[in-house]
């Protein structure tokens, strides 16, 4: 299955999901996963002046916390599910977050074409590597890279393990040494974060900073 073939059948999956609760489409845990990803970014030095791209935002976990903290239009969401787009975004207009504050964009490859020619200071990939295979997690380390001004930082999050291997609930594990070779082949430098308090669902963290 190519990376097309798998966005596909996840976007079917996220639409389902969507469906029946768009909070727990995104994994649950709602206000307790999304404060961890703020207070996580905010530890990486995150200002409210950076400008930060969320990879998988879903419907706005995360991102309610960091629009309402960084400058207007400093914030840019993308995701390649239209459903848990709309329903994040009528759930922000119900919580009275002004629309003009920030961006997003619905994606349907991980060359993410929509961002062409932008530059970030942080990129965020919360419980996305974790829902990827190889070949996709490959092919989005390169966009990303390719969107990252000097000094920038890509925090992600994964299942570790010993090799790479497709597990139940449409999630992915792979090693450390995975992430090590991809920012290496990429120009970046690696680091795995220790970072306390530790993800809820049990999710590595590490980050990729561009020279």
């Amino acid at each position: 299955m190519n990376s097309s073939e798998h966005i596909e059948r996840y976007r079917a999956l996220m639409a389902a999901r969507t469906a029946t609760d768009p909070k727990e489409a995104v994994g649950g845990l709602w206000e307790q996963i999304g404060e961890w990803q703020f207070e996580l970014m905010r530890s990486q030095g995150l200002q409210p002046w950076h400008f930060l791209l969320d990879i998988g935002c879903g419907s706005f976990r995360g991102g309610r916390h960091f629009i309402r903290y960084l400058e207007p239009m400093h914030y840019v969401g993308i995701d390649i599910s239209r459903d848990i787009i709309v329903s994040g975004l009528a759930m922000l207009a119900q919580e009275g977050v002004n629309p003009s504050r920030f961006e997003y964009f619905i994606t349907s490859t991980t060359s993410l074409p929509e961002l062409a020619g932008r530059k970030f200071d942080y990129a965020l990939a919360q419980s996305v590597l974790t829902h990827s295979p190889t070949h996709t997690c490959e092919e989005l380390f390169a966009s990303v890279s390719a969107l990252l001004a000097p000094n920038a930082k890509f925090v992600f999050t994964y299942f570790d393990g010993p090799h790479a291997e497709f597990l139940e609930a449409a999630c992915y594990r792979h090693p450390l040494s995975f992430f090590e070779k991809l920012s290496a082949g990429n120009g970046l430098a690696f680091a795995d974060l220790r970072y306390k308090p530790s993800h809820p669902r049990g999710q590595s963290v590490a980050i990729a900073t561009k020279p």
